[in-house]
């Protein structure tokens, strides 16, 4: 069976989550930054996801997600 390269990525990925999952869950209810308390945006590097300012370059606060999209527990603030 042929794989495509998305198929592959896919499965190599360390989240659950696919990009309609992360539109869904980015449309939502998501954390406040605890920089400067505006919405986060769910992101995903090379390191799994992560919650990440929606003011960035501007603050750079983060905040760790399981793979499945959830926020790890509640956002300190700084």
């Amino acid at each position: 069976m042929k794989r495509s390269l998305k198929e592959i990525r896919q499965a190599l990925r360390k989240d659950h989550c696919t990009d309609a999952d992360l539109t869904r869950i980015n449309d939502g209810e998501t954390p406040a930054c605890p920089e400067c308390s505006h919405p986060m945006i769910l992101r995903r590097s090379k390191y799994g996801l992560f919650f990440g300012c929606q003011g960035y370059p501007f603050c750079r606060g983060t905040h760790g997600a399981h793979p499945d999209g959830k926020p790890l527990g509640t956002p300190a603030t700084g």
